[in-house]
């Protein structure tokens, strides 16, 4: 059986720019790869694949115009490639509509952690990557079977 948490923080002593930098820096390569995967498409008539979205990620990170991505986790990034592609099978297979752009000014922000996130339940703790200090006071709001 798999068990899910979901989880509300609140954070105390992480500063709030850490997780707007997270936040925005998600939501940016979900719209860069989003643009790519359409403009590919408009002017090949293929698709992009996650993997070769991925590729080109890590070429970015290196180039000097974009080592400002290096700040956050790596693997939000690869989340918000990986929810790019479901939305477009998704898309593909008549389930929803064609994937948009995510604006700033939406109040639904989120990234995702699938590894290095520690809980502590003793004291209501989660221990997030790249922020600085811990994220306390975290309750449960729901649990999934």
């Amino acid at each position: 059986m798999l068990k899910t948490y979901r989880y509300r923080l609140y954070p105390n002593n992480a500063p709030p720019e850490m997780l707007a930098r997270h936040f925005g820096h998600t939501r940016y390569v979900y719209n860069w790869s989003l643009r790519l995967k359409r403009r590919y498409y408009a002017l090949y008539g293929k698709n992009v694949s996650r993997r070769q979205l991925q590729d080109r990620l890590v070429r970015c990170k290196k180039i000097e115009k974009y080592t400002w991505l290096n700040g956050v986790n790596s693997q939000s990034f690869l989340c918000a490639l990986f929810n790019l592609e479901t939305a477009y099978n998704n898309f593909f297979a008549g389930r929803a509509k064609l994937p948009r752009i995510k604006i700033r000014k939406s109040n639904w922000k989120s990234f995702q952690c699938l590894q290095h996130v520690k809980i502590h339940q003793t004291n209501n703790q989660v221990d997030l990557p790249k922020i600085t200090s811990t994220v306390s006071n975290c309750l449960v709001t729901g649990v999934c079977h």
